[in-house]
């Protein structure tokens, strides 16, 4: 059986400017995306989470203050998603052997779902496990450590996405009943989907 140790990076660094608002602090009910997707990983066992800020980063940090995670500054975040997602590999520790990368403009990936990727990761062979919805591939994928290096050499041209096409043999879509996979939130609109 595999290394069981598996971590959550959710990428939270960028400005919102589609949106108009912050998209970490837009509330659901009484929490903010950002506590809401931290609750959902904590609540299906996943501790070990890095958390990469950039706009408002201090304020993001704060308010994650008693949770637990781990919040990393992104100077960079300015230079787009990529640079985010490569401040949080680089700070995975060691003995993690694979990690989910949650981007915090899909916040509502049910926890269920979350149980069923991890699953399917100690089931199977595969090294990069993604969420179907009908048929269509969705957020978040959980990736093996053994990527780590392929995401940090890469110049970030095409995004962590065409990073795991090169490796789509290794790659597994699980079919998920959670449309929420499929929804991101970029604009007001979006958002007002989601409520």
């Amino acid at each position: 059986m595999k290394n069981t140790s598996i971590a959550t990076i959710i990428v939270s660094g960028g400005y919102s400017s589609r949106m108009g608002s912050f998209k970490p602090f837009l509330k659901f009910g009484e929490r903010s995306a950002i506590e809401m997707i931290v609750d959902t990983y904590q609540s299906s066992g996943i501790n070990n989470i890095i958390v990469v800020v950039g706009y408002k980063g201090n304020e993001v940090a704060e308010k994650l203050r008693d949770s637990g995670v781990l919040c990393i500054q992104n100077e960079n975040y300015a230079e787009g998603m990529f640079t985010s997602i490569i401040k949080g590999v680089k700070a995975l520790d060691a003995n993690v052997s694979a990690f989910f990368m949650q981007p915090v403009d899909i916040p509502l990936v049910k926890k269920y779902t979350i149980e069923v990727l991890k699953n399917k990761y100690l089931e199977n062979g595969k090294g990069i496990i993604y969420p179907a919805f009908c048929g269509r591939m969705g957020h978040p994928p959980l990736i093996d450590c053994k990527y780590k290096e392929a995401i940090l050499r890469s110049n970030g041209e095409g995004g962590l996405k065409r990073i795991l096409k090169e490796y789509s043999g290794d790659s597994i879509d699980t079919p998920v009943f959670d449309k929420a996979i499929l929804m991101d939130m970029d604009t007001k609109e979006d958002y007002e989907k989601l409520l």
